[in-house]
Order: structure tokens, then C-alpha cells, then sequence
């Protein structure tokens, strides 16, 4: 069995600090009746890897894009097999899935899921970067093009939750920051 995770890429477009980020992200979790606290005493954990485009949060929580008014792409790796990319707009709508890899499933779960669209993706691509570099990309499933033509941190995006806070000292990215809460 190969490896598995789940993130939330958030789109840092309005430029927030991580210290601004932090205070609406705990804001929001406030709203939900959790509090911040330290690891000790805290219920659970998220932790986040911040670079000035993307902030990705090391767990599946789209819906917090539409709380912070940010669009999001859900990154699953499945099996070391196939990634696939649901992009949420601001409000929390989800306006694209894309599958990049081989997967497993039948026709019928692989409704939803279609080829990227310009729309959609071309404001997420760095500066120089043109859509038929993306789409080739694209077509020849090649997940590391794809996140590096986005400006994504691929140590990021694939990072397994369940292991983030015992292996952190092995990661050493001062990107990566641990937000605790208790309810």
C-alpha cells in the first residue's frame, strides 16, 4: 500500500502575513467553540505550512476556504497512484475536479472529474508560465510540473497528517507551524 494524504491549498491572493492568517484562522475555529491553547492541553491540532500564495492546512477542511473568503484546491493522493485536484471557489462552491495518474475506480466515480480549463487554473499559474506548457503537463501526468507551474510547495501538499507533528523536526521548514485547540 502506498502513501495517502489529504490537504487544503489555500490561495493567499489578498498577501496575508501568517500572523494575520493565524488570528482568522483561530478566529474562525473561535466561532466553532474551540479555543486555542497549547499542545498539553490541547483536544487537536492543525498544522500549516505558509508560504506568500499558498497556505496549506495538513488536513481535509475545504470549507474553511469559504470562512476565510479564499479559494482552495483539495489535494488527495491515493495509493501513490493518482492525485486528484477540487478546486473550491471563495465561497466554498467547488468548480473543478481533476485526476491526474491511473485511477482504480469505474466510470461512474470518475463523473465530476474532467480536464482543467483555463478559468479556472490560469489564475493560479505563476508568471511565465503559459496555459499549454500547464496543459501538456497535464496530459502527461505529471503532478511536479503541475504544482511547480502553480507556485505550490510539493513538500507541502503531501504531507501525511497523521505523522506531521512526530516527524516535524525531520522536515525542518520553519513554513511549518502547529495551531492547537480544545473545545
Amino acid at each position: 500500500m502506498g502513501c495517502f494524504s489529504v490537504t487544503t491549498v489555500l490561495h493567499n491572493r489578498n498577501g496575508l502575513s501568517r500572523e494575520k492568517f493565524t488570528e482568522l484562522f483561530c478566529k474562525e475555529m473561535q466561532e466553532k467553540g474551540y479555543v486555542t491553547t497549547d499542545k498539553e492541553n490541547s483536544d487537536f491540532f492543525r498544522a500549516v505550512a505558509f508560504t506568500d500564495k499558498w497556505i496549506t492546512l495538513i488536513s481535509d477542511c475545504p470549507n474553511i476556504a469559504k470562512r476565510l473568503n479564499m479559494e482552495c484546491i483539495r489535494v488527495e493522493e491515493v495509493d501513490s497512484d493518482f492525485v486528484t485536484f477540487d478546486v473550491y471557489s471563495e465561497t466554498g462552491e467547488k468548480i473543478e475536479s481533476i485526476i491526474m495518474g491511473m485511477p482504480y475506480w469505474d466510470d461512474n466515480e470518475k463523473m465530476g472529474y474532467f480536464d482543467p480549463t483555463e478559468k479556472v487554473w490560469g489564475g493560479f499559474l505563476e508568471n511565465g508560465c503559459s496555459w499549454e506548457k500547464f496543459m501538456e503537463a497535464f496530459y502527461n501526468n505529471s503532478v511536479d510540473e503541475i504544482i511547480e507551474m502553480t507556485g505550490m510547495n510539493n513538500k507541502h501538499i503531501f504531507l501525511p497528517e497523521k505523522y506531521i507533528e512526530e516527524e516535524w523536526e525531520f522536515f525542518k521548514d520553519d513554513n511549518i507551524f502547529f495551531l492547537y485547540f480544545k473545545k
